[in-house]
């Protein structure tokens, strides 16, 4: 994931996990970022991203970005 483009309707983030061998997911607590969503939103993904936490084959892991409705 060279080039971070993250919607500017980006609001929170909230972790997924899929369960190996289950067949579904695990929803965590959406975070939010009440004073600068968008801000907050992208630092944090970008932290993610200089330590490793953010590749293309990240198993069984993905960060929702959700909108200020909690959509997708």
């Amino acid at each position: 994931m060279d080039n971070l483009q993250l919607d500017p309707r980006a609001h929170a983030l909230r972790p997924v996990r899929a369960i190996p061998g289950k067949n579904c997911f695990r929803h965590y607590e959406a975070t939010t970022f009440p004073n600068k969503p968008f801000a907050g939103c992208e630092l944090w993904l970008r932290r993610c991203q200089a330590v490793g936490f953010l590749k293309k084959d990240a198993g069984n892991l993905v960060i929702d970005v959700l909108d200020e409705n909690g959509d997708i």
